[in-house]
């Protein structure tokens, strides 16, 4: 907008007085006032020209001044007024509006770059709201596990007091399923506590109260298409994109400008005096004769160093060095890409892993534990038992939660998170 708006329409308006020798008089005359009155109605253009149409009045004091010198105009003063129509065109710097389709393309880059910060950093507060989310909704389902650790550890607490009060069983057996209640009611406890402070958090960035039934139940897996999200491009890679744009538009630039200026002026003007202020005023608009008309064209070019060559010296440097950083800013961007593919990929395996471990260790411990009230085993190992499955559930629902913050993060620095939670369901 500051660039278009360079080249608008304009007014320049100045008004003075001066005493002296009428300069457009004959040298024999006395010292006279002068008022003067101009005005200018100016406008640039982007393609390097500018049209100025200027009107000025004099109003002298002659009172002093000897008739025949000025071939006998009479009265005390005189009214002069100047009309001037003026064109300007840079034929070289801006020759066909060069510099600014120059100037323009590297603001918009500019501005893209802008935009691009804009939207991680307009996306930044959900993004956190999603990553606090993504976690209550984790404690909600170690909450879960919790409460049925427990109670798996009260029947187990309750059957061995029966068989040891049944001679079945040695103490120790009831001591180690009362240590194993204890341990459950311990965990669920911190799991609650943890739970309590992600809804705090949740509640300051949402402004109202966040319960445990706001939270959805179920933190579930779903695949995704891998490919598809390694290859989406990142703010980063855009950035560079756009750096890299701007370093070779402003060499281009720097090309184009070897100090050489060149201008055009055309002019054509009319001028005349009259004894009454309102006549000439008048006349300055009826008269349509141009007295004077002139072109001239104006060159300039520096001999040796220059600042023009030095900035085309240093804006080489800087279209090279942009050049290195982006090969290897790519090449490491690659290798994320790779990374980012591979992590997913091993997610999705140790995921799937972990359900196939979770199967096992229930069918396991339905074994250990039907073992145990016949009295074959001990009850240590149908507490291993559970122990493992618990640590099984666990672990899955740790992968899946990582699973969905490593794509959600990805998305974020892509600028794309709004792209994400329209397509992420539970």
């Amino acid at each position: 907008k500051i660039l278009d708006a360079s080249n608008q329409l304009y007014i320049l308006g100045n008004a003075g007085y001066r005493e002296g020798r009428p300069p457009t008089y004959s040298a024999f005359q006395a010292e006279s006032s002068t008022h003067s009155l101009n005005a200018t109605l100016g406008k640039k253009f982007w393609w390097g020209g500018e049209f100025q149409f200027t009107s000025g009045f004099n109003i002298e004091d002659i009172s002093q001044q000897n008739p025949l010198l000025i071939g006998g105009f009479g009265g005390t003063t005189a009214n002069v007024y100047t009309n001037r129509l003026k064109f300007s065109k840079d034929l070289y710097n801006n020759f066909l509006g060069k510099n600014f389709k120059y100037d323009k393309k590297l603001l918009s880059l500019r501005s893209d770059i802008n935009d691009i910060q804009s939207s991680k950093i307009s996306e930044d507060g959900i993004f956190s709201l999603f990553q606090t989310y993504l976690n209550s909704k984790f404690q909600k389902e170690l909450v879960k596990l919790g409460e049925d650790a427990l109670k798996r550890a009260a029947r187990r607490k309750s059957l061995a007091r029966r068989r040891f009060n049944d001679g079945l069983a040695l103490s120790v057996d009831k001591f180690q399923a009362d240590s194993s209640y204890v341990i459950a009611e311990d965990n669920l406890q911190t799991y609650n506590l943890q739970l309590e402070d992600y809804l705090s958090i949740l509640s300051t960035k949402t402004l109202r109260k966040v319960t445990e039934t706001d939270i959805s139940s179920g933190l579930v897996y779903k695949n995704s298409n891998i490919d598809e999200i390694s290859q989406i491009e990142s703010i980063d890679q855009k950035i560079l994109n756009k750096n890299l744009e701007i370093a070779l538009l402003d060499y281009k630039k720097s090309k184009s400008q070897n100090g050489l200026d060149v201008k055009l002026d055309l002019e054509f003007s009319r001028s005349g005096v009259k004894p009454e202020f309102s006549d000439a005023f008048g006349d300055s608009f009826s008269d349509t004769s141009f007295d004077n008309k002139s072109i001239s064209v104006n060159a300039y070019y520096p001999l040796g160093v220059n600042p023009k060559s030095l900035e085309q010296q240093n804006k080489y440097l800087e279209s090279e060095i942009a050049k290195v950083r982006f090969k290897k800013l790519s090449d490491a961007l690659v290798n994320n890409r790779s990374k980012l593919g591979i992590s997913l990929r091993n997610l999705e395996k140790n995921i799937k892993m972990s359900e196939k471990r979770e199967k096992i260790s229930k069918k396991v411990l339905r074994e250990q534990s039907r073992r145990y009230e016949k009295g074959q085993i001990e009850i240590d190992q149908v507490l291993a038992s559970e122990d493992v499955i618990t640590q099984a559930q666990i672990t899955k629902l740790q992968y899946i939660k990582n699973y969905w913050l490593l794509i959600a993060n990805y998305y974020f620095n892509s600028g794309k998170f709004n792209e994400f939670l329209a397509t992420y369901n539970e």
